[in-house]
């Protein structure tokens, strides 16, 4: 989803580039671009945590693991990161825990 964004604000900037508008112009449509980007990034986000809010977790034991690293996986779920997620899954999939299991879930709901 986030590729898609990126791919359309590319595109608008690749627009303004070929039309031959003057600098003035082609740099309002960059702001503009980037402006639209950064809204979408801000919508995604928000949707992204709308659908954890509704997410039964698995309960992890985190003392075992600490809370950095339940604040690291939450946030990358936030951000739709999922190569994070997964490189986190990777390190963690030694073992089927609760651990893996909530990792899982978080990959399910946003990638």
């Amino acid at each position: 989803m986030r590729s898609q964004w990126a791919a359309a604000a590319l595109a608008l900037l690749l627009g303004a580039g070929l039309t031959g508008c003057s600098e003035d112009a082609a740099d309002r449509a960059v702001d503009d671009a980037a402006d639209r980007a950064s809204e979408l990034a801000g919508d995604a986000s928000d949707e992204v945590g709308k659908q954890l809010e509704g997410v039964e977790l698995p309960k992890v034991d985190w003392s075992r693991y600490g809370d950095q690293l339940r604040t690291r996986l939450d946030q990358l779920a936030e951000q739709a990161d999922c190569q994070g997620l997964r490189q986190e899954l990777t390190k963690a999939e030694g073992d089927d825990t609760q651990l893996t299991k909530y990792i899982k879930r978080q990959i399910a709901e946003v990638c």
